[in-house]
């Protein structure tokens, strides 16, 4: 094998992955390797082919695996299946790592190294790790200020550019439907619940402040649509499939179409990103996301979990335990 590659592994839902994917693209690139971004999973495609492609055209990425035959790979646990997606790999060695906060430390090599001696390395971590390498990144980037979030939308837009096509649907609807001012708002009622009068209130007020005459709603629950436009005169709202009430979108086996599903979930979070005023629960990477790929003026974003102890706890725990 004559390039070194970067095997860029993705498990969970859309924001999780794109997290993933450009820490792991930033990290190929300090490390100088060649990125193979590896989404040949159920979770967006319709069979199993690469759906990193669906959805953005990640620059100087492999579309195809590399040969890995007689090939040194690290770490070790992806030893003779590179293949393997990972959730399948994590449940043939052991289901209870599917919710362990350490399981990167056995299927991907360590973010803040770059030395490692085999031609094939593998990444993942289940939201990427943009803290252990936002000082590289800044250099890299030419940042010369900003916080973690600027560090994260710069290499978003950097390494994942979505699709042209994707792209002139977001401007699209943003130009048809938006109102002159328009505040985003992003409510998960499924796996991770959402305190929904909190979201409403939070969403008057900043409203109010900001004089919007229009409410942008993203939701994968159709009873906080009802409850959104029972409360504002004017909520806009994408078509998109929904799931059964309870059930994760991109997790759903009543999905017909889970590329499109990705497609329509890509949307909405571009869409927030262009409203002038945004209110999320950051314990949701779609969230984030949405709140790092924006350019909101200060006092126009909420966090709804800013001062939740709970989310701040495990925020810290997942820091001590990089």
């Amino acid at each position: 094998m004559s390039e070194r590659i970067a095997w860029i592994k993705a498990k969970g839902g859309l924001g999780n992955r794109m997290l993933c994917a450009a820490s792991g693209m930033l990290w190929a690139e300090l490390a100088g390797r060649r990125p193979f971004v590896d989404w040949r999973d159920d979770a967006y495609s319709l069979e199993r082919e690469n759906a990193v492609f669906h959805f953005f055209s990640p620059p100087g990425a492999l579309r195809e695996p590399p040969c890995s035959e007689g090939v040194g790979v690290t770490p070790a646990a992806w030893n003779g299946r590179l293949d393997t997606p990972l959730s399948e790999a994590i449940q043939a060695d052991d289901p209870s790592l599917h919710s362990s906060p350490i399981a990167h430390r056995r299927y991907s090599v360590d973010a803040r190294r770059f030395d490692q001696p085999e031609p094939i390395a593998v990444f993942w971590h289940y939201t990427g790790r943009f803290e252990q390498l936002a000082g590289k990144a800044r250099r890299l980037l030419g940042l010369s200020a900003g916080d973690l979030n600027t560090v994260v939308g710069a290499c978003l837009e950097r390494y994942l550019p979505i699709r042209a096509e994707i792209a002139d649907e977001v401007e699209r609807f943003r130009r048809e439907r938006f109102a002159e001012r328009t505040v985003g708002v992003h409510v998960r009622m499924t796996d991770r619940t959402t305190d929904l009068t909190l979201m409403l209130s939070r969403t008057r007020r900043l409203a109010e402040r900001l004089g919007a005459e229009a409410i942008f709603l993203a939701t994968d629950n159709a009873s906080v649509s009802q409850r959104f436009r029972d409360a504002f005169p004017r909520v806009i709202e994408t078509e998109k499939w929904l799931p059964a009430p309870g059930e994760v979108m991109h997790q759903s086996a009543a999905c017909a179409d889970r590329r499109q599903n990705g497609i329509e979930a890509l949307v909405d979070m571009r869409l927030l990103a262009a409203c002038d005023g945004l209110v999320y629960a950051s314990r949701s990477t779609f969230s984030y996301l949405s709140h790092c790929l924006g350019s909101f003026p200060p006092g126009s974003v909420v966090d709804v979990d800013r001062y939740d102890p709970k989310i701040i706890a495990r925020k810290i725990a997942r820091r001590l335990i990089a």
